[in-house]
This record gives structure tokens, sequence and C-alpha cells, in this order.
């Protein structure tokens, strides 16, 4: 594997004919809306178009648009869906790669959690603040790049293309629907990690009748210094892209209060992680298939967790630059990388530049050039990609998927950004999204259907709807656009489509 260096792209404030050309007819979209990702989300498209081609030759991304919009609340991801496709099928007919993928990411992991490690036991160095970000910066791009080179072509291209092929190389029997559920979820996702852990310590202080963290302190040392050691190891698990918390011990002793104060009627069984499968009638070839989907689940989990540790950290490193500078970190999170080291090494740039970014803003990635399209550039080059979204998706039908079986009837519910929108899922709601992330579990738990945009059968959305054993169809394309709060759907997740009744 290269060795790492960072790479810098021309900057381009206007289009050209090349980038005209990159986003021609042929460019089918594929459309992710999240909550406004901080200037991680610059991180991270430099890893998905630079460094997948620069560690694994022609297994990158050519082209990448990342756009602030809804006044800087909101933001969309657009990716050309074809070229996603190609990148996807190559990955899982080629199971050397896989493997090779795999083990790189293993080892840069080691190195990326070491530095956390450090960051967790000594907290952010102000006197050498540039030199420790770049490195933390390094190792993310290097993990997460490894992970996505995998991980993205399937989750966001192939993955439903190769599922679909298998369902109807058998006509949908039982059988394969239950290969297909058993094979493709990863042995233990970190949420459920977190919640087995949990439920132990709260079983043995239930027994206890230990009620205050106080007492537990005094009466089960032992106990507490496990809770202590619990709360190192999942501080960050209710981060998300755009707010990070910092979860403290009250957080996790309160939360094995609820465990033991819940009938365990409610709480329900632990379905096993995994069963053995034996389907005489199905190809090894295929069982096999499958099983590398399982894998690649487990990859796409390992890549959420490294995502919602570094958010946290960068997050602290910006307040840091934000300290060190005097530039507010509403502006900071709409900067580029090179903008934020430039900051520190003392030359001057443009904050206004930056700010104006807030009001809409469009940036663009292809190998060597990135475009920050504001004002006028934006809203003419917005309009031509808009028409293309619109023509992709402007159907009538909402259809994707399947990730998990069930038929349900229930009222829509749009949450892109929980915090702002979460509390309007009521219990029975049909959660309907571009796509779940982690943040997203306990609005999952009230669902009695989940339907995303985006994803495949190794998304996220795929993963916890088996774990709560609720219908669920990822991949819909155009579900937040063509439903609307409040309508009664009829969710068959049997045949994958959804039908509005009112």
């Amino acid at each position: 594997m290269k060795k790492f260096v960072f790479i810098k792209n021309k900057v381009f404030y206007s289009t050209d004919a090349l980038l005209e050309k990159n986003f021609g007819d042929n460019f089918q979209p594929a459309v992710l809306t999240l909550p406004t990702i901080p200037y991680l989300a610059y991180v991270v498209d430099l890893l998905v178009v630079v460094y997948i081609e620069f560690f694994y030759k022609n297994r990158g991304v050519k082209k990448l648009i990342y756009e602030y919009c809804d006044n800087g609340d909101n933001s969309r991801w657009i990716i050309d869906h074809n070229e996603y496709k190609e990148l996807g099928k190559k990955v899982l007919t080629d199971k050397i790669f896989v493997n090779n993928a795999i083990k790189d990411f293993k080892l840069t992991s080691e190195k990326y959690y070491r530095e956390i490690s450090k960051l967790e036991k000594h907290n952010i160095n102000s006197k050498a603040l540039l030199q420790n970000f770049l490195k933390l910066t390094k190792l993310y791009i290097t993990e997460f790049a490894i992970n996505y080179s995998v991980t993205g072509p399937v989750t966001l291209g192939y993955g439903d293309v190769a599922i679909k092929k298998i369902l109807a190389k058998y006509n949908n029997s039982r059988q394969i629907k239950k290969a297909v559920n058993i094979l493709t979820k990863p042995r233990k996702d970190f949420l459920s990690r977190e919640k087995e852990d949990l439920e132990r310590l709260a079983g043995i202080a239930n027994k206890l009748k230990i009620t205050t963290l106080a007492n537990l302190k005094i009466d089960a040392p032992c106990l507490y210094r496990k809770l202590v050691d619990h709360q190192k190891k999942y501080y960050w698990i209710s981060n998300n892209y755009k707010n990070t918390k910092y979860l403290e011990l009250e957080y996790f002793f309160d939360s094995c209060k609820k465990i033991f104060y819940t009938p365990k009627s409610i709480r329900g069984r632990k379905s096993p992680i995994r069963r053995r499968v034996n389907f005489r009638n199905i190809e090894k070839a295929d069982i096999n298939t499958l099983k590398l989907f399982g894998k690649i689940a487990l990859l796409h989990d390992d890549r959420k967790k490294a995502n919602m540790i570094a958010n946290y950290w960068l997050i602290e490193y910006a307040k840091h630059i934000s300290k060190r500078t005097g530039v507010s970190i509403s502006v900071l999170k709409f900067a580029s990388l090179w903008e934020l080291v430039d900051l520190l090494n003392g030359k001057i740039i443009s904050i206004k530049k930056i700010a104006k970014r807030r009001k809409g803003c469009m940036r663009i990635n292809i190998p060597g050039r990135e475009y920050w399209l504001t004002g006028r550039e934006y809203k003419k080059f917005f309009k031509k990609i808009d028409l293309s979204i619109n023509k992709e998706f402007n159907q009538d039908v909402v259809s994707g998927l399947t990730a998990y079986y069930g038929k349900i009837k229930g009222r829509v519910k749009i949450i892109i950004n929980i915090k702002k929108d979460g509390k309007k899922l009521k219990k029975g709601d049909v959660l309907v999204t571009s796509m779940t992330r982690p943040e997203f579990m306990p609005l999952a738990k009230k669902a009695r259907a989940i339907l995303t945009d985006e994803g495949g059968i190794t998304s996220h959305a795929a993963i916890i709807s088996r774990e709560l054993k609720i219908p669920c169809i990822v991949g819909t394309k155009n579900a937040t656009k063509i439903l609307k709060d409040g309508d009664l759907v009829e969710v068959d997740a049997d045949k994958g489509v959804v039908k509005i009744l009112k």
C-alpha cells in the first residue's frame, strides 16, 4: 500500500467545459440528503474522490457533488449511480481485492485508534495544534478510504442489483429470503455490542439493589470500574455528522437503570446474531456471495464507528482552531481543509467568501480539481443538476430492495434532521429518510417500518431493520420526494413496494 501524502487539488470558482462534460447526459444522479456536515464533509470528499484511487488504481469515484442547502442546515451528496454500480460490480466479483482491503483496513485502523487513544488520554495539544490536526486527518482519510473502496460502491451501487438477481433466480422463495436475512447480516454491530455490554452491567447492579451512582462507587467498586471502562469505550455512541456529545458516566448509569426498570416482556428476547445455514437448493456460489455481503456489512459498521469517533475529535479540533484564530466555528464548518491550514499558518483567507457558502454552495470534485460554486454560478449549475435529478426520480411509484420482509399500514413521517424533526415521529409511524445513521436507532425502535432513498442490503437501515424485525425497503430513490408527512401508506416489503392509501 502506498505511503500517504497530502494531495491538494486545483481550485476553481466557476464552471468550465471540463466540469460540464463530466456532468453531461450520461450522468445518473443518486441523492443522499443529510444534516449539514461540518468541514468534515470536505475530508470525506477528498478520500472518496482522491484517495481511493491513490491507494487502489481504478477503484475510485471520478465525480462527486456536495451541496449546502436550506440556509446551511442540510446538505446533499450527489453521486453518479452508474459509476457506483460499475465499481460495486468489480468489488463483488473480486474477493481477493475485498480480502486485501480488509487486511489494509485492519492495519490502518490500528494506527488510527492508537491516535484516538492518545487524544482520549491527553486531550488536544494546543501547542502542536496544526501538526496533530493533520495527523488525525491523515489517519482518518486513510482508514475511511480503504474501507469505502469496498463498502461505498456495494451499499450505494451494485449491491441491490446483485441481491435482486439472486432473489429472482430462486423465484423469491421463502428459503432464499431467509438466506438473505441471515447471511447478509453482520455478526454483531457496535450498537448491539454496546447494548449487550450495558445489559450485563445493569443485571449485576439490579441484583445488588444499587440505584445511585454514588452507592455504586462505594458498595460495588469493581462494577463501578467496569461502568467507567464502558463509558470510555462508548462515549461517542450518540454522535452524528453534525452534532457531537461526549457522554459522561451518569448517562450510562441512567441507561442501566432504564434497562432494569423495564419489564423483560417489553425488552424482548435476544435474537441470535448468527445461525448455521444449510440450504441444499441454493447454489454454493450464491451462498458465498451472500456471505461476502455479510462481511461487507460488518466492514460498513466498522466504518460508521470510526466516523462517529472522528467526528467528535475533528469538531473538537475545529473548536480549538476557532479559539486560536478568532474565527467563528459557524464559519469554519464551511471552510476547506486547506483554508483551515492556511488560517493556522497565519495566512489571510477570505472569511466573507467562506460565509457566503452558507446561503447555497456546491463543492464538486473530479480528479485533480475541485469547484466551489456560490451565487450565480451555484444557481446556474444547481438548475442543471436539479433537472437531472427530477428527470430520474419524477415517478409516482415508490419501490426498492427489501431489507426485511413484512406488510404493514402506517402514517409517514419524513425525518432528515433528527434534532429538528425527530420528535414528530410517534410509535407506529413509518420512518422515511434518505438514509439512516446510528443516531436513528431510537426512532427506528418506535417505527412500524423503514423506507430509505438510498442504501442497499449492507446499509445501516437494512441491518437495524433485521435486528428489530420490522419491514424495511431501501434504495427507493424517491421515498422522501413522493411521500408526504401524514400520508397513510401500505408498506409491502414482501414485494418491495409502497402504496399511498390516503
